[in-house]
């Protein structure tokens, strides 16, 4: 190969590495400003931490409750593979709304802190 072609496959490839980078890099700005970050309200309800990434296999480990029950709450008839999904992925699936999810799964654990204070 001559000098010439090795010089342009280079760019090429200094060019390709960049845009690689420069696409990674908004993909992770985009999902560092999709996280929530504590503020006093979400605070004063600390014993129940159910986030939108959780699963419902990891609430019902979490909260010590059968799959099957944390589905009735949300008021769910799940699908094969529903377990794995996130609240986020079942809110957009079945077309729910954060608070309803939020105030069932509320019902369901009968949420008070060890201490035996209610923060409600």
């Amino acid at each position: 190969m001559n000098r010439r072609l090795k010089f342009f496959l280079l760019i090429g490839l200094i060019i390709l590495l960049t845009l690689l980078i420069f696409r990674q890099s908004a993909i992770i700005y985009h999902n560092l400003h999709q996280v929530e970050l504590p503020h006093n309200r979400s605070r004063q309800s600390s014993y129940l931490q159910t986030q939108k990434w959780m699963t419902v296999s990891e609430i019902a480990q979490k909260y010590n409750v059968s799959e099957k029950d944390v589905f009735e709450a949300l008021q769910i008839n799940p699908e094969q593979g529903d377990e794995k999904l996130s609240l986020r992925a079942l809110r957009n699936k079945y077309n729910k709304s954060p608070s309803e999810m939020q105030s069932n799964l509320r019902q369901l654990l009968k949420i008070t802190d060890p201490a035996g204070n209610d923060h409600e």
